[in-house]
């Protein structure tokens, strides 16, 4: 239903685009796709914003059939969203998370960090590791890292933090954060 000759249209029987993928529950991409593939009948209005206009009618059909034909999306070729169904590129761990490593892990930390004081407040944590400040302080909270609030500010033992940080849980993320990716590199370097 393209035309490009159409320069008006009656507004309270059309929605734009943006307006569509919402009502529809669909990815931008997946409506796009939709409409001009011929799912959808619409008009190209030619313009960067609101260029795909559709009958309210047409809109109100298109999620009735959605309705009633389950594998009306599943049938529909191209990979919209996460959820697609291709395999997951799985990253190589840059070290084994075992018991060994941890330890060894856990004496390159205390040389890397010697020169830290043994109380270190939790944004400086934070900035050592590469997660944000909430985080620390819900470690902290959780009693992962052992920690004193001093007036407003949370202090971090640094020895606490040295094993939180090379358990072998968390060497099983390694990409938690940048910062902590490099760390890990680094330390993986020296092996």
């Amino acid at each position: 239903m393209t035309n490009e000759q159409i320069v008006s249209y009656p507004k309270e029987e059309y929605i734009t685009g943006g307006t569509l993928y919402q009502y529809l529950h669909i990815s931008k991409r997946k409506m796009k796709y939709l409409l001009e593939n011929g799912y959808i009948p619409y008009i190209d209005t030619g313009k960067q914003t609101h260029r795909y206009i559709v009958r309210i009618a047409d809109a109100e059909a298109f999620k009735l059939r959605l309705a009633s034909d389950a594998e009306l999306l599943i049938n529909i070729q191209g990979n919209f969203s996460s959820n697609c169904k291709r395999p997951a590129k799985i990253p190589t761990l840059p070290i084994n998370p075992t018991k060994q490593n941890s330890e060894k892990f856990k004496s390159y930390l205390q040389v890397s960090w010697a020169d830290e004081p043994d109380a270190i407040p939790a944004k400086r944590v934070a900035e050592m590791v590469g997660f944000p400040s909430q985080r620390i302080y819900a470690l902290c909270d959780q009693k992962k890292i052992f920690s004193v609030r001093i007036n407003d500010r949370i202090f971090c033992s640094k020895d606490s933090v040295i094993a939180h940080f090379a358990s072998v849980e968390r060497i099983a993320k390694p990409f938690a954060t940048a910062r902590y990716a490099e760390l890990i590199k680094e330390f993986a370097e020296q092996l």
